[in-house]
Order: C-alpha cells, then structure tokens, then sequence
C-alpha cells in the first residue's frame, strides 16, 4: 500500500511538473510573440536608404533629412543614405531591390517621372508592381529657367532663339526625365526641331542647376522648390502650376504663354512626386515590420521638429499615406507610359 501511494505521489509530481512547463511555454510564446513582431528595428538594425541620384541635389537632401529624423522613431536604428547614380536613377533602382526585402533598406526617389520612365526605358530588370509607395512627401512643380546673363526675358524669346539660332542654346537635363519629355513635347508642338537644342545630360539636379546657374548651359526646366538657392543666378521664364510658387512669384504658367503665343499647349509631365519606397516584397512578407515603418515614418513626417527641419532646407514633407500615393503615381505612371515613345522620335 505505501508503494503503491509512493508510486502515485511520484506520477502526481511529474504531472505537475509537466502542467507548469506547458503552461510556462505558453505564456513565454504569448510574450514573446507580439515583442517580437513590436520590437523590430533595434538599436542594433542598420537601414539604408538608396538615393538613385548623386549629392548635392533635392532627392538627396530629402533622403538625407529623412534619415537624420527617422531613427528617433525607430528605436534609434541606425539609419544612413548610399547615393547609387547612374541612368537617371535606373541603376539605384535596381540596386535596391537586389538588397533582402526584410525592411533594412528603402528608396527615396520621384517616383514620378524618374522611377516610372526607368521602368519603361531602362534595361534594367524593374517592374512598376515592384515598388510599394509609402508615401508622396514632395510634390514639386517644375520651373523653366536661364542664367541671369542671357539675353531671353520670356519664355517666348527663348523658344524663338532656339528655333532661328539651331545649336546655339543648350540645355541641362537628366536623361529621361519628365522634364526632359516636356521640353520635347514643347519643341514638338512649335513644330521645333528638336536638334536645334544642344542637350547637356547630368547626374541629379544639384548639378542640373549648377550648370545653368553657373552659365555653362542656358537652360533647364526642373524643380522649383529645389531652385531657390540659386535664385539671384537665374531669371525664370515659366512654371507648371497655376497656383505658381511662392520663391517665384508672378511667372507665368508655361502653358499660358504657350496657348497665349503659339495656340498650343503640353502635358505638364515635368512636374515631380519624391516618395518614400518600400518593396513589395517587404510589404507582403514582413506586415508587421511594413506597419511599423509606415507608423514611424508617418510620426516622424508629421512632427513639428521634422516640419521645421524641412523648411529650413527648402524642402518639403506631407503626409499622403500609402493608398492616396499609389493612387496619384499609378495615375502619373499611366500617364508617362503614354508618351514613352516620344525620346525615340
């Protein structure tokens, strides 16, 4: 009788024992479970952000802004900026979606035009369905300028110059750009040939304005915003807005002085939507990362510290949100995929 009670003490103890290790597991998977999903990044992750376009230029400076400010929303995670140049943005592009999908690297480009034309232009391995766009912080319309010593006053004198002087006037453009496509389809429609102009190819619009304000080239059509700086080195022509910008005010809209002189008018394809980027296949894979990134990033955009920090830098920073983003750049891309054949002609 006492071994049998013995025997039965022994099973209850082991039963026992078997309960508080289950019953421990489950609570250390409950806890650990949501910790992990919540913890990522750590102060020991490292994030790059890619910015397709050399130094010095807006999408630069933007990226540059962004990963000073987004750490301290992110568990202060390291987070730094490569610039991968080349192709207009191509080769950064694809640099980027080589990198793991796990969230350790983002994307800081003109969604449009630039990433929309290198998916359509390039040879590169890049598929609009490839990019997952956080959010649109920078809108910018785009302003058509000449360096303060030329002689062209108007947007009209300029044109004029370039269809009865062929290759006296050059312009800085980046190679496949919106801008690029808009001056083309402006020369187009003043029945212009477009060798009349000496193309003048850069690598990101610091250098595209600096050779305009620097008086190696004439023209340029690109950023306003980006353009401010150099604003006593320039006399602007033209811009793509009709509400204008508030760095140049009082020049006209380029397609009223193009339907007031020449009774035409041209897509405003030049205007451009720098965008914070994710991969797809970041979204798809790792939801719970993808969320806490859109939350930091929407935090961080939305502080006051960032808001001052981006008007000191004459840059820019809304909050758009992921569907409103992609539901402008679909649009933009539809309508870049449009004129795509027009850099062949």
């Amino acid at each position: 009788m006492i071994n049998q009670r013995l025997k039965f003490q022994q099973w209850e103890d082991k039963v026992n024992k078997l309960k508080f290790f289950a019953v421990s597991l489950v609570s250390c998977l409950l806890a650990w479970g949501p910790a992990t999903a919540d913890s990522w990044p750590s102060k020991n992750d490292k994030i790059t952000i890619v910015v397709p376009f050399k130094s010095g230029g807006s999408t630069d400076r933007l990226g540059r802004s962004i990963a000073q400010h987004l750490s301290k929303h992110m568990n202060d995670a390291a987070v730094t900026v490569v610039n991968k140049p080349g192709a207009s943005g191509a080769v950064g592009a694809a640099w980027f979606l080589q990198q793991p999908a796990d969230g350790s690297t983002f994307l800081v480009t003109h969604a449009v035009p630039y990433l929309a034309n290198n998916v359509m232009l390039s040879n590169l391995p890049l598929e609009w369905s490839d990019f997952n766009f956080i959010n649109v912080q920078w809108p910018q319309t785009s302003l058509l300028f000449v360096n303060k010593n030329e002689p062209y006053k108007t947007a009209k004198e300029l044109f004029e110059a370039i269809r009865n002087e062929p290759g006296k006037v050059s312009a800085s453009i980046l190679q496949g750009s919106g801008a690029h496509l808009q001056l083309l389809l402006t020369l187009d429609a003043l029945n212009i040939p477009r060798s009349n102009v000496r193309w003048v190819t850069y690598e990101g619009g610091g250098p595209q304005r600096s050779a305009v304000a620097g008086g190696n080239v004439t023209f340029t059509l690109t950023a306003a915003r980006g353009s401010k700086g150099i604003a006593d080195k320039i006399t602007p022509l033209a811009i793509n807005s009709s509400d204008g910008h508030s760095a140049f005010p009082g020049v006209p809209h380029l397609n009223t002085v193009l339907k007031a002189e020449y009774g035409v008018t041209v897509p405003p394809v030049a205007n451009t939507y720098a965008t914070f980027i994710a991969s797809s296949k970041f979204a798809k894979e790792f939801p719970d990362r993808y969320k806490n990134v859109v939350n930091a990033y929407q935090k961080m955009v939305q502080s006051e510290e960032y808001k001052e920090a981006v008007k000191k830098g004459s840059l820019g920073a809304v909050w758009t949100g992921p569907e409103r983003s992609k539901d402008i750049l679909d649009e933009g891309f539809a309508t870049m995929s449009k004129y795509k054949d027009t850099y062949d002609k």
